[in-house]
């Protein structure tokens, strides 16, 4: 198969395995979804596409999704079902009705509400935006104090109105790729995510590394 791969980072990754990158991290600065829909309608006119794989950072937008599948056919989740797990509360409901595990969550409509919440399922709790996906604006609060910090930054990444509160798992960080028939699901991969950053103080200056 040849892949075509459009991207906001230009992970290097990518540049070794694809045979051609469109990159928004060097056309466009701010990375916004009609930019990233500009760099797949550039991809478009320069490959003759049989089929689109969608990835991390558009599986939140079916209006996205919706124009795109215009242009090839969408392999993997319509826009109908992406829209449908943007609800994570009928989601967390679904899986509950199914038997799977899943961290204690509860939509918070105030401060008042989402400090209440965090003290029930007990410190540390994470925020997660109204909807949105590959944990963009999810901030970890270990304390009331750093709760009200986040709150509106969480609010302003999702709809503004409301966040979700969520029980914090100890684990190792991972990602999962799985592919589904609609009966049937098999997990093809787990790996281990390396995230944030490792700061340290250099002997030689009295400065901050960024590993």
């Amino acid at each position: 198969l040849k892949t075509v791969s459009v991207d906001c980072f230009c992970d290097l990754d990518l540049l070794s395995c694809a045979d051609d990158v469109f990159s928004g991290k060097a056309l466009h600065p701010k990375n916004s979804p009609s930019n990233l829909f500009e760099l797949c309608l550039q991809a478009l006119e320069v490959h003759d596409v049989d089929a689109i794989l969608l990835a991390s950072g558009t599986e939140h937008d079916s209006g996205f999704i919706k124009e795109l599948s215009k242009h090839a056919k969408i392999i993997g989740n319509t826009a109908v079902q992406i829209e449908m797990c943007k609800n994570k509360e009928k989601l967390f409901h679904i899986a509950d009705k199914l038997g799977i595990p899943h961290p204690f969550t509860k939509r918070a409509r105030t401060l008042n509400d989402a400090l209440k919440t965090a003290e029930d399922i007990g410190y540390p709790v994470v925020l997660k935006p109204a909807f949105g996906g590959g944990g963009i604006g999810i901030r970890l609060a270990r304390s009331p104090e750093e709760l009200e910090h986040f709150y509106e930054k969480v609010l302003s990444v999702g709809d503004n109105e409301t966040l979700y509160v969520q029980q914090y798992i100890r684990g190792i960080n991972a990602s999962t790729s799985i592919l589904s028939s609609g009966d049937e699901a098999r997990c093809l991969t787990v790996n281990e995510q390396i995230i944030g950053c490792l700061l340290y103080t250099s002997d030689a200056a009295d400065d901050m590394q960024c590993v």
